[in-house]
C-alpha cells in the first residue's frame, strides 16, 4: 500500500509536468470531481463494511489492487497539477518527484502500522473514522476547486 501510494505521488507530478497546457485545462476542470467521487465511494464503503460482522468481513478487500489503485489515483490527482505548475514556472521535477514519493511512502507506512494497532484497540470505530476522513478529504478537494475554501 505504501509503495503504491508513493509511486503514484511520484508519477502524477511527472505526468502533469509532461502533458502540457491544453490537456491540463481539460483535466483541471474535472480532477476535483473525480477525486471527490472516488474518495466518497471508498469512504462510504469503509463505513458500511465497519458494521458487518467480523466473520463476514474479509480484511483482504482493503488490499485488493483495484481498491488501492483507485485510492492512489484519487489521493494523487492534485500532484498532477503541481507537476504542471512546476513546468510552467521552469522548475526541475526530479527533486519534487523524489520528495513526494518518499514522504508519501513513509507517512502511509507509518499510518498503516499505527492504524492496524489502533483498529484492534478501537474496533469498528477506527474504520468509521477512516471512512469519514476520506469523505472529508473528498469534500475538501471539491470545495477548494470550487473556491469555497
Amino acid at each position: 500500500m505504501a509503495l503504491l501510494f508513493g509511486v503514484f505521488q511520484s508519477i502524477m507530478p511527472l505526468v502533469g509536468y509532461t502533458i502540457g497546457k491544453f490537456a491540463f485545462q481539460w483535466i483541471k476542470s474535472l480532477d476535483h470531481w473525480i477525486a471527490f467521487f472516488i474518495l466518497m465511494a471508498i469512504g462510504i464503503k469503509m463505513i458500511i463494511e465497519s458494521f458487518e460482522k467480523e466473520d463476514i468481513k474479509n480484511e483482504i478487500n482493503y488490499f485488493q489492487f483495484k481498491y488501492l489503485f483507485s485510492l492512489s489515483i484519487a489521493t494523487s490527482l492534485d500532484a498532477f497539477g503541481i507537476g504542471f505548475t512546476l513546468s510552467l514556472l521552469g522548475y526541475g521535477i526530479i527533486m519534487p518527484v523524489l520528495l513526494f514519493g518518499f514522504t508519501t511512502f513513509l507517512v502511509t507506512l507509518l499510518g498503516f502500522i499505527f492504524g492496524r494497532k489502533l483498529k484492534h484497540f478501537f474496533g469498528r470505530k477506527i474504520e468509521i473514522f477512516g471512512g469519514i476522513i476520506l469523505i472529508l478529504i473528498g469534500i475538501k478537494i471539491l470545495l477548494e476547486h470550487m473556491e469555497v475554501l
